[in-house]
């Protein structure tokens, strides 16, 4: 599953938004 490039930077830094 591909995600937007700015939400996968928050992803990255935020991860229990990436959930």
């Amino acid at each position: 599953i591909e995600i937007a490039q700015p939400l996968s930077k928050i992803c990255s830094e935020f991860p229990d938004v990436c959930i």
